[in-house]
């Protein structure tokens, strides 16, 4: 038999439970508990560090350096608080870093960072004053939070490098079949073919009004509409921090390991969907 104090603990984290948010952070809602973990710190770390072995000329879709200067400068503020971090401030950096920063962009911010703020010679630049001042791993204050902006700007890049990568030549198209307008005049046709959707057939403002769900709960990471040559997708947020690829259909796809691959939902590929009785409300179910 369980034990009672477990039963009701999870009774009450079921009745508090915020789908807006990851397992461990509804956790520590109801339990009070910080599940402090090096994870997020580490992910934050290799990021920083990866900017010193890369070409950040490519992929810059800020390219101001009175941007780049003015959130350098608000991490600064952040950490430089005198009563602790200013979690405020560090909201702010992370939010404007989270939508529109692209890897390069974040690069260079750091890199101004590091030229207006390193004061000596001991090594230590932007990562370390963080790990300095950053003491806890969830909230709008933790290494968590400046992991999913900093991964975000990472993922946007890949998935615009990823999605403009030149494509192999087409074969030589087969023989032109007889003009059709509509299925009715060609029963034998999958009418499917007529929802074929061409290169950049849907505004942004189309996914705005055929996904308010993802807008209400601000999941889109910048206002943009990509196509992978075949169909049009916005990038969206993941409650774990992850950029996603929704499609025009509701199909899911995310980059992993270089590739592009279908998010899964209970071992199948994921599709979503606006709670038509509450469009503030995504729901995903299995194609």
């Amino acid at each position: 038999m369980k034990n009672v104090n477990d039963i009701l603990k999870r009774q009450l984290l079921l009745m508090k439970f915020d789908s807006g948010v990851t397992l461990k952070e509804n956790y520590e809602k109801v339990s009070g508990k910080n599940l402090l973990t090096e994870s997020s710190a580490d992910g934050v770390k290799n990021i920083v560090s990866g900017c010193y072995s890369r070409d950040n000329n490519k992929g810059l879709l800020i390219n101001n350096t009175k941007t780049y200067e003015d959130y350098a400068d608000k991490y600064w503020d952040a950490i430089d608080y005198g009563g602790g971090t200013d979690c405020d401030i560090l909201e702010v950096a992370n939010e404007y870093v989270k939508k529109n920063f692209s890897y390069s962009d974040l690069c260079m911010m750091i890199f101004t960072y590091d030229a207006r703020h390193r004061t000596d010679d001991d090594g230590e630049g932007f990562y370390e004053d963080l790990d300095w001042d950053i003491n806890v791993d969830y909230g709008n204050c933790g290494w968590n939070a400046i992991k999913s902006a900093f991964q975000a700007a990472v993922d946007r890049q890949a998935f615009a490098e990823k999605s403009t990568a030149p494509t192999p030549a087409p074969a030589p198209a087969p023989a032109p079949a007889p003009v059709v307008t509509t299925p009715e005049e060609a029963p034998n046709v999958d009418s499917n073919m007529y929802m074929k959707p061409g290169p950049k057939n849907r505004s942004f403002d189309w996914f705005r009004r055929n996904f308010p769900c993802v807008f209400a709960r601000r999941r889109v990471t910048i206002d943009e509409v990509y196509n992978n040559g075949e169909h049009d997708f916005i990038l969206i947020l993941a409650p774990n921090g992850e950029t996603v690829q929704l499609f025009w259909d509701g199909y899911l796809r995310k980059l992993e390991n270089n590739n592009i691959v279908d998010v899964k939902w209970e071992g199948n590929p994921a599709k979503l969907f606006c709670d038509t009785s509450d469009d503030t409300k995504i729901l995903i179910t299995a194609r």
